[in-house]
């Protein structure tokens, strides 16, 4: 009898994660790989290399097979990563083999969970159907879906996270707002005594990387140069770059002003951030962190840093479910 795999994944418009690792929600499609290629996938006769191009924003992510092949990507890496402590290639495969029974956790916004977790849980059944086999640079995986569930993203991480601080946020209320900056959109999840208030859940088309393109255009126009996001995403780390001074100051002004009018339309929609305090999360929230924190209509909030932290969620609320099957 093969070992159980339960791995959540969060195919999100940025990135698409596992608890411990993250890929580019982006790829192209090759005959067969091209030279140099790593983090190759081949399945179903076709050969699959991620990119840093992202896919365009979809709602629903079952019209074609984009969120498979990336759902393939996280379940890949994310048990090469669990086999880091083997001692060679032939371990990992050998212990990867081992595995024949995948239980599969993925998450939508809450207020889509009504309309589209019955969709995306047949889409996940039939992409499995019969079982899957796929080569990820070049260790062989095989398995049969057991069970697929569907949770609420954002919640999922906030209820699943332990904060040490006895101050956290989540520790001291029973009503706060989760909000994620993510990839295309911020997504607002009140919480009320440990769950989610859907009629009060928010959605705005204000993430990072129509943020990104802006400030693009805005230095292709007046330094007269093609500056990309991975370049942007290091300016607002304080990572080192070659961009001069004043292009600097562009960038972060910008991602100011972009990050406070995401809070005054937020506060537009009803949400109130003098009664309720804030749990910020996703990738948007770390590289805005700082401007966050000044922000004056915030009066309360806290972090929760790790990017993966709907897929760490995921993975906790299914091993609770899913452990006795």
């Amino acid at each position: 009898m093969g070992k159980k795999a339960y791995i959540g994944i969060d195919v999100g418009n940025y990135d698409t994660k596992s608890a411990n690792t993250t890929t580019t929600s982006g790829y192209k499609a090759y005959p067969k790989a091209p030279f140099g290629a790593i983090d190759v996938i081949t399945v179903n006769n076709h050969t699959y290399v991620p990119t840093l191009e992202r896919f365009p924003y979809v709602k629903d992510k079952t019209t074609d097979d984009r969120c498979f092949i990336l759902t393939l990507y996280g379940i890949a890496k994310e048990l090469v990563d669990r086999c880091k402590d083997k001692n060679d290639d032939l371990a990992v495969k050998k212990e990867i083999e081992a595995y024949s029974d995948l239980y599969l956790g993925v998450g939508l916004p809450p207020s889509h969970m009504a309309s589209l977790s019955e969709n995306l849980k047949n889409y996940y059944k039939e992409k499995f159907e019969g079982g899957i086999e796929f080569i990820y640079n070049d260790i062989k995986f095989k398995f049969n879906l057991k069970q697929v569930c569907i949770y609420p993203q954002d919640y999922a991480a906030v209820v699943t996270y332990k904060p040490k601080n006895p101050d956290f946020v989540s520790n001291k209320f029973k009503d706060y707002y989760a909000i994620d900056i993510g990839g295309y959109t911020v997504d607002v999840v009140p919480i009320h005594v440990g769950k989610p208030v859907v009629d009060g859940c928010v959605s705005l088309d204000l993430g990072v990387l129509k943020m990104f393109d802006e400030i693009e255009n805005v230095i292709n126009r007046d330094f007269g140069y093609t500056i990309d996001a991975s370049t942007i995403e290091s300016v607002l780390k304080d990572e080192v770059t070659i961009c001069s001074a004043e292009e600097i100051a562009v960038i972060k002004k910008m991602a100011r002003e972009w990050c406070d009018n995401i809070i005054n339309k937020l506060r537009e929609k009803g949400l109130e951030f003098n009664s309720k305090p804030v749990i910020f999360l996703g990738g948007g929230s770390k590289l805005f962190r700082k401007f966050i924190k000044e922000n004056k209509l915030i009066r309360l909030c806290d972090f929760i840093t790790n990017p993966r932290a709907n897929a760490v969620g995921y993975e906790k609320l299914l091993k609770a479910e899913c452990r006795n099957l």
